[in-house]
């Protein structure tokens, strides 16, 4: 389920507000672990595309 929410998150980050609903489902969806990873996985996405 983690990698299915991912690919949703990744294919609706061009808006802002599909991205937050989309994130929402996630983390009611996900067990906690599932939801750490998903959180480590952006912020390394994210300080990628900073540098």
């Amino acid at each position: 389920m983690l990698e299915y929410s991912i690919q949703i998150l990744e294919k609706v980050s061009f808006d802002s507000f599909l991205f937050s609903k989309e994130l929402q489902k996630a983390i009611h969806t996900l067990s906690e672990e599932e939801i750490q990873k998903l959180g480590t996985g952006f912020w390394i996405i994210h300080n990628q595309t900073l540098n």
